[in-house]
């Protein structure tokens, strides 16, 4: 008697029988067709898939999974980032940005309207400023006009934010704190402007006292410093070593795989 050991691909007592490699139908799309090889097997993939099984949406946008205006950005490993627009959040951008969160007014009376993008402080009668940061001086006001000098005590209460009064005859002068400007100091300098603090060409958006920035999608953080690791989402496939490079990922793919993502 004898035994014959076949070769990779075929089976059967004298080796006469290909093993038929698409029998566990291993291309996942279902307009996709398997190609029998020796040992191997081919997916031929509709134009819309790509990937050794055709498991890769090559636009996976084509869906318009982000919502509010965002813009869809197709990734090679088949997934999307969504880059919101100012005042949404979220992996959809589904989430408006709740600008009261912070507290923004600065009066306990005072009530937050949050609106897209920006926010209202609704003051009490005896507050006003963007952020009730105000006090009404109208009584002062009359003062002015038939007073020569001011008292200092007068004088001080005239200058919003810390700003120091300085009295000058039938009139005074404020000299504001940094960040703050205008007659009474109560005009907050713009901090996009003043910083520029957001890095990376992000999108930087004036909060009382405070800004934000809007991130495009390979940074994040406060100032959009932080690159980010897009290997933590493990985009290579078959076992390939992601390194994170700024603005995106390579992949370092094993032997017999190569493609952007490994996947071919």
């Amino acid at each position: 008697s004898y035994t014959c050991t076949c070769r990779a691909g075929y089976s059967g007592i004298n080796c006469e029988s290909g093993i038929n490699e698409c029998a566990s139908s291993p291309c996942l799309h279902p307009n996709s067709s398997c190609i029998d090889g020796v040992n191997r097997f081919t997916c031929n993939c509709p134009s819309e898939r790509t990937g050794t099984l055709c498991d890769i949406d090559i636009n996976p946008c084509r869906s318009s999974p982000c919502l509010n205006s965002a813009s869809c950005n197709n990734r090679p490993d088949g997934s999307y980032v969504c880059s919101c627009t100012i005042g949404y959040s979220g992996i959809h951008c589904e989430s408006e940005i709740n600008e009261c969160s912070s507290n923004p007014c600065r009066n306990a009376n005072a009530t937050c309207i949050d609106k897209l993008n920006s926010y209202e402080c609704s003051c009490p009668s005896d507050r006003t400023g963007l952020a009730c940061e105000i006090k009404n001086y109208y009584i002062f006001s009359i003062l002015l006009s038939v007073l020569s000098n001011l008292d200092p005590l007068t004088c001080k209460s005239l200058c919003s934010n810390n700003g120091t009064c300085q009295n000058i005859r039938n009139s005074h002068r404020c000299l504001c704190q940094p960040g703050y400007t205008g007659s009474s100091c109560d005009e907050e300098i713009s901090k996009c402007a003043l910083l520029k603090p957001c890095k990376n060409y992000g999108r930087c958006t004036d909060l009382f006292n405070d800004y934000r920035c809007s991130c495009n999608q390979y940074y994040t953080g406060k100032d959009c410093e932080e690159d980010i690791n897009e290997c933590r989402l493990n985009p290579c496939q078959n076992n390939g070593r992601c390194i994170n490079i700024e603005r995106g990922y390579r992949c370092t793919c094993p032997p017999k795989f190569e493609g952007p993502t490994c996947e071919k």
